[in-house]
């Protein structure tokens, strides 16, 4: 039978400086990183919601989003307004 680790003795202590070198190596790039860009708050984190829909025709953007669907969709079945989107905190115990 093939035995590994039978007579395993590593010396983990004396090659530590090395470790943190290395680890320093990964963690020092990714601060900078986020100290230079910042965090991304996509909508998970942001509030309010994301709908997408596919039309056929073209759709006046600009009157969705204020709010005038019977203006930026026509006389579209099913569109009885637009609910603008709402935030709403977080609490935690």
């Amino acid at each position: 039978m093939l035995r590994l680790f039978a007579h395993a003795n590593y010396d983990f202590i004396r090659v530590r400086r090395y470790a943190y070198a290395v680890t320093g190596l990964f963690i020092l790039p990714g601060l900078l990183f986020l100290l230079v860009r910042g965090l991304n708050y996509s909508i998970e984190f942001t509030g309010g919601t994301l709908i997408q829909v596919e039309s056929k025709t073209p759709v006046n953007v600009a009157a969705i989003r204020s709010g005038d669907a019977s203006a930026a969709m026509g006389s579209a079945p099913g569109i009885s307004g637009m609910v603008p989107s709402a935030t709403r905190a977080i609490t935690g115990r």
